[in-house]
């Protein structure tokens, strides 16, 4: 579906941008405290808004923000929604260099997949080719991490870390072939 077809009114917007903001704090409430995970949850937002509104003023397409961000947020909060089951070992697996690291590529694959989703979405909102949609979907993720690291340049706080791991002791399970995970870890 392009964003095109979603609807344009402005309470699918709030939606949306409602959903992504919810699903973002709850995956990141399990690494960070409640105030650093709702600023970079906010950043996260509002870096691909501001991108995507200076994207269209270039080009005279201001018309396009609402269906065109509406549609960039609720595939995030779809892709965040996702991982959020996966999160506690997310970021168990980033603190302790012996943990299984197949759930770190299964979010890196859902990443893959959320780049190219937002590369569709520009595509058809810019009136662009695939790879320069696929460019500047991928200049979005490095602005957007560089924004947030750079205003909030801190790992996920150990305290936090160390207690997911006493209250998620469920065994991962194995999504790949063991010769997979031999290859990952």
């Amino acid at each position: 579906m392009a964003p095109q077809e979603l609807p344009g009114q402005p309470v699918a917007l709030c939606i949306a941008v409602a959903s992504a903001f919810v699903t973002s704090m709850a995956g990141l409430l399990f690494a960070y405290d409640v105030g650093e995970a709702l600023f970079r949850s906010v950043l996260a937002l509002a870096v691909p808004g501001l991108f995507l509104y200076g994207l269209l003023k270039v080009r005279g397409m201001q018309i396009r923000y609402a269906q065109s961000f509406g549609a960039m947020c609720g595939t995030a909060a779809v892709v965040y929604l996702l991982a959020l089951p996966f999160m506690p070992y997310f970021f168990s697996a980033l603190a302790d260099e012996q943990a299984n690291k197949t759930v770190v590529v299964f979010i890196l694959l859902l990443d893959i997949w959320a780049l190219l989703i937002s590369a569709h979405i520009l595509k058809h909102t810019l009136d662009i080719e695939f790879v320069s949609a696929i460019s500047l979907s991928f200049l979005l993720m490095i602005m957007t991490i560089l924004v947030i690291e750079s205003l909030l340049p801190s790992a996920p706080s150990p305290e936090v870390v160390s207690q997911l791991g006493q209250q998620w002791q469920l065994p991962l399970p194995r999504v790949a072939p063991d010769w997979i995970v031999a290859q990952i870890t």
